[in-house]
């Protein structure tokens, strides 16, 4: 690609890394992450929240913890889908505290759950927030069901 002259961005690089973990190949997964940093592309919430997802399908929870580091680091902010990647990682390996405390935290940082978060707890280890909006006569007012 760089040899045709067409530079590849983060979201060629992140395409490239999803294929490569859901094929099992974490390392090569990691080298085209070098390639990014390499050629200057800085990796992003997304490129992390693939790179903890392709971890925490193979159990690598070590890892999982230092790319969620390195994203503090870089000041990077936890968006709804890379709390969702680490919140099903943590209860796909059997960690519902550290699960509970994700969640927890996601909702103080005012991130909402979606139907993922919901899917990736199981339906049961953890407290579903669904916005519920109820017209009145007075217009529209959101409130929160907890299940």
């Amino acid at each position: 690609m760089n040899k045709d002259g067409v530079l590849a961005n983060s979201v060629t690089y992140n395409s490239l890394i999803d294929g490569y973990w859901k094929v099992g190949n974490m390392e090569k997964a990691l080298e085209i992450c070098s390639q990014m940093n390499e050629n200057g592309v800085e990796p992003n919430v997304i490129i992390f929240s693939t790179l903890i997802d392709g971890y925490c399908k193979t159990g690598n929870m070590e890892a999982v913890m230092e790319f969620y580091s390195e994203m503090v680091i870089k000041g990077l902010v936890l968006d709804v889908v890379a709390c969702t990647v680490l919140i099903n990682g943590y209860c796909k390996n059997g960690n519902i505290k550290e699960a509970f405390r994700l969640h927890k935290k996601m909702l103080e940082s005012g991130l909402m759950p979606n139907v993922f978060t919901w899917t990736a707890t199981g339906h049961r280890h953890l407290p579903c927030h669904i916005s519920v909006t109820s017209v009145t006569e007075n217009g529209n007012s959101d409130r929160f069901v907890t299940f």
